[in-house]
């Protein structure tokens, strides 16, 4: 979030930013915790349910994400959670995101079966 940013704002902003659309929040999935020991960081996630509101635009990477390969990719939600059992870290910040992404995946399968 950005200074000033409530969380709703900051959720709406960084959606059209990284993937390009714009949002219509459902529900609250959850939050996590993270201690991030490589770079001393406590990071806090949060997790929402929402819906696509018009078309899907495209994303504002920066420079930084497309150099490193970032794209966004639409699947069905059991190939996400296939995807990300299947996925293997290549830097540090995978051993990290893929096991909370995983996660929220699985707690938004409880509350909206898919």
């Amino acid at each position: 979030m950005e200074e000033g940013e409530d969380m709703m704002t900051g959720l709406k902003r960084e959606c059209q930013e990284e993937i390009g659309c714009d949002i219509e929040v459902i529900k609250e999935i959850g939050s996590t915790v993270e201690y991030w020991k490589e770079d001393n960081e406590k990071q806090i996630s949060h997790c929402y349910m929402a819906k696509v509101q018009g078309q899907k635009g495209r994303p504002n990477l920066t420079e930084s994400e497309k150099e490193r390969g970032f794209s966004i990719i639409w699947v069905p939600y059991k190939e996400a959670v296939d995807l990300f059992k299947k996925s293997i870290p290549t830097q540090f910040e995978g051993d990290y995101i893929i096991p909370r992404d995983l996660a929220f995946l699985e707690e938004a399968e409880k509350l909206f079966p898919f």
